[in-house]
């Protein structure tokens, strides 16, 4: 009878299940309290009219957080630098958790800012007497 070969899993990707299970378990959002007071105080900011926006705003952000808790476990626990060995070949480099990091951290800076932009109201000078007068003064 043949053995059967078993495929090892790398230290790595055991590590990683590790903390998906840990951070995933019956928690949906784990966002800390003060970021989620502070998003709920930015969503009261929010017009009535841009309010279906803003709603899609903080859901994409409430999910940027998450990622962002799953792979800063990953990173805290594993460092920013790995060991990588193809075949005879092996070197050190940035581990592919901090790239995704640094990434969700930029679309989390686009998308709170995004939603910061909702909370601004338009002023309009229609009764700025300053614009008038220096429209009309004689020079």
């Amino acid at each position: 009878m043949k053995e059967k070969k078993t495929k090892e899993i790398p230290k790595n990707k055991k590590k990683l299940k590790e903390v998906k299970k840990s951070t995933t378990k019956k928690k949906k959002v784990v966002a800390n309290k003060k970021e989620l007071k502070e998003l709920s105080e930015i969503m009261k900011k929010i017009p009535e009219d841009k309010i279906n926006e803003a709603k899609m705003l903080e859901k994409e952000l409430i999910f940027i957080i998450n990622q962002l808790s799953i792979v800063k476990k990953y990173i805290v626990d594993n460092g920013t630098v790995e060991e990588f060995k193809q075949g005879k070949q092996s070197f050190l480099r940035e581990s592919p958790y901090y790239k995704s990091y640094l990434g969700y951290m930029k679309t989390y800076d686009t998308i709170y800012k995004n939603l910061i932009s909702l909370t601004k109201t338009v002023v309009t000078n229609d009764g700025d007497s300053f614009d008038d007068f220096v429209t009309n003064r004689d020079d």
